[in-house]
């Protein structure tokens, strides 16, 4: 992911490569120079296989909670 600041400002944010190039020139005319871009790895998140919240697979398993986990089980059978 590529992330265009002016000032500290998040400006634009774009996925490929190209377009982030072609973006950095039309930015800078726009700005009249002074943009950065940044490039981040795209972070995969975990969600609850029930309620969709967001999770740490290591501390919960699959499940936020235990009711949530009885909840899927449940509808399940």
């Amino acid at each position: 992911m590529y992330k265009f600041y002016f000032k500290k400002e998040l400006l634009e944010t774009v996925e490929c490569k190209e377009q982030a190039n072609e973006l950095l020139g039309e930015l800078n005319i726009m700005y009249k120079g002074g943009v950065m871009m940044k490039y981040t790895e795209p972070v995969e998140v975990n969600t609850c296989r029930n309620c969709s919240e967001e999770i740490d697979l290591e501390l919960n398993g699959w499940f936020c909670s235990k009711s949530c986990y009885n909840e899927y089980s449940n509808d399940m059978f």
